[in-house]
């Protein structure tokens, strides 16, 4: 679980906005210790701001994070970062300004257990990339 404003301990459903929440708001490339885990929400934004496939592309990545499961090396576990969504049904955006860092969205899922869930998230999605890209340098020769 974790804790709401009021400091009270949440866990199961009420504890799901928040989880999903902080799976697309963790962007792959800036933890050095969770290599490979996170979003690639500010990549795409990055690339494809202005284009009708960002919305897309946003879609098909909370997709992969409810579908392919994930290997925890800490806790030698393998999951979902999303863990009971079983379908993506809709992510739509709620401000037009998709430029911010923090993005206003509404999620429709199917949830295990629950069924048919919506709800309204704020994610963060820092400029990209976050760490200066390694050099390429390719030998011709």
């Amino acid at each position: 679980g974790d804790l709401f404003p009021d400091f009270r301990s949440v866990s199961g459903a009420e504890a799901l906005p928040q989880k999903i929440q902080l799976c697309l708001s963790c962007q792959q490339g800036s933890s050095e210790s969770e290599d490979g885990f996170g979003a690639r929400l500010s990549e795409f934004r990055s690339l494809f701001q202005s284009s009708p496939w960002f919305a897309r592309l946003v879609k098909l990545e909370a997709i992969r994070l409810a579908a392919i499961p994930w290997r925890d090396d800490l806790l030698d576990l393998q999951y979902t970062p999303f863990n009971c969504v079983e379908r993506v049904l809709d992510i739509e955006f709620l401000d037009d300004d998709t430029s911010r860092e923090m993005l206003h969205v509404r999620v429709s899922f199917e949830v295990n257990g629950l069924g048919l869930w919506s709800h309204e998230l704020m994610l963060h999605l820092p400029n990209f990339p976050f760490r200066p890209l390694p050099e390429i340098s390719i030998d011709w020769t």
